[in-house]
């Protein structure tokens, strides 16, 4: 089944990024050189839509719900959103500045983030995210997916999931290590069509256990998603895992990649690709085709990927799309 339209909650920010002179891991009291970049880096809801918004070439409306401050940083970043073809009339301004952070990456690749927490996106509240929905459902129907990304509050964004599911919406979500236990505590799985995590994301919900375990046992026809670098991913769909490589290629930076997958995926939800497929079009096959270009690109979002060098590329290495 295709959908009709896509909404999510999460952040929206932008940051500087730094290239770190060596791949030692940085200490807790180290002081390094770095060199600061002119890459762009942005924030999760921001990143994962884009690549929706951009492929999704018109057919649907994309709407993103949430915050950004009075700023010259948020209105540029609405600037961007709309230019794209988000749909941004969801998104306020705030008092609070908007989200901002400071990521570092080594010379291998491999980096890591610094963010805000007293910014805009924290200020999004549960009652703004329902009202925004029922807006969309009461003029686009029931036939949508609904995302819940981080960096904006883990039980608001439950809230809109919860609303989103009992209205018949697909629900699609992402969970940050340090939100695990709450996300277990408040029953987020029973929310979730469609879980989306890291390895370090999975361990931490998982604990010694294993995610699906814990997961499966709030809700027993959750989907699960655990990116895993490199090695790609393992998908659990109705009981069944499978794994699909990743793409071989020589990376500039990972930051964005598990982002680009999960707008890969749902890109190819929307068009009503199943999730995985032994032949044929997947959903999830298109996000590691998109998460091959995201690794290559020094910026968040590849500035330059275009739809027919996707599928060239998933021609090249194997997948029918």
């Amino acid at each position: 089944m295709s959908f009709d339209w896509i909404a999510g909650t999460g952040g929206i920010g932008k940051g500087e990024i730094f290239r770190l002179v060596g791949n030692a891991t940085l200490g807790r009291e180290e002081s390094r050189s770095a060199v600061l970049t002119d890459y762009r880096d942005y924030c999760k809801l921001h990143i994962i839509l884009s690549y929706v918004a951009r492929f999704n070439r018109g057919k649907r409306p994309v709407f993103a719900f949430g915050r950004t401050g009075a700023d010259e940083r948020g209105r540029q970043l609405q600037k961007e959103m709309k230019r794209i073809g988000l749909d941004t009339r969801y998104v306020k301004e705030s008092s609070a500045p908007t989200k901002y952070s400071v990521c570092f990456l080594y010379e291998n690749g491999d980096g890591g983030n610094i963010t805000s927490c007293n910014d805009a996106c924290e200020q999004v509240t549960e009652d703004e995210l329902l009202s925004d929905l029922d807006e969309v459902l009461l003029n686009y129907g029931n036939r949508g997916i609904v995302l819940g990304a981080p960096e904006v509050p883990l039980r608001a964004r439950l809230a809109l999931l919860k609303k989103a599911k009992e209205a018949g919406c697909m629900t699609v979500c992402s969970v940050l290590a340090e939100e695990a236990e709450e996300f277990l505590l408040q029953k987020g799985a029973e929310v979730c069509d469609l879980l989306a995590v890291n390895s370090d994301e999975a361990a931490a919900i998982g604990k010694q256990e294993g995610c699906e375990k814990v997961l499966l046992r709030q809700n027993k026809d959750i989907s699960i998603i655990m990116t895993k670098g490199k090695e790609g991913c393992d998908v659990y769909e109705k009981g069944v895992q499978s794994h699909v490589d990743a793409i071989s290629v020589e990376a500039v930076s990972t930051a964005g990649a598990g982002d680009a997958l999960l707008g890969g995926v749902i890109t190819g939800l929307a068009n009503g690709w199943p999730l995985t497929s032994s032949e044929g079009q997947s959903a999830i096959a298109l996000g590691v085709v998109f998460a091959s270009y995201a690794v290559q690109s020094p910026h968040t979002i590849p500035q330059h990927l275009r739809w027919n060098d996707a599928m060239a590329r998933a021609k090249k290495y194997g997948f029918n799309l």
